[in-house]
């Protein structure tokens, strides 16, 4: 198994494999082409409420996000994937 498929086993199982291995290829191309065909996934997002309790909410990733983290030089698998939980849950 290579290194890509490792990481991607470790990709939680609602998060979209496409959109894992274009952040670990870095291919912003490949991204963006799933922006334009309008196949970019929803992902769905573990909120908690101000009230203690737990909903899913589906997210859609946006050019901008992504940008941001194709501009981050991130390549440390875990803190990528970190980083977009976080902000889907800040959002």
């Amino acid at each position: 198994m290579s290194k890509l498929e490792l990481h991607l086993a470790e990709w939680p199982r609602w998060m979209s494999i496409e959109i894992a291995a274009a952040y670990m290829c870095r291919s912003k191309k490949y991204v963006e082409m799933l922006i334009r065909t309008g196949n970019l996934p929803a992902i769905r997002s573990k909120v908690r409420k101000s009230d203690g309790s737990t909903i899913y909410a589906d997210t859609r990733l946006d050019r901008e996000k992504i940008d941001q983290y194709m501009k981050s030089g991130e390549h440390d698998f875990n803190k990528i994937k970190h980083s977009i939980l976080k902000k889907l849950n800040d959002n």
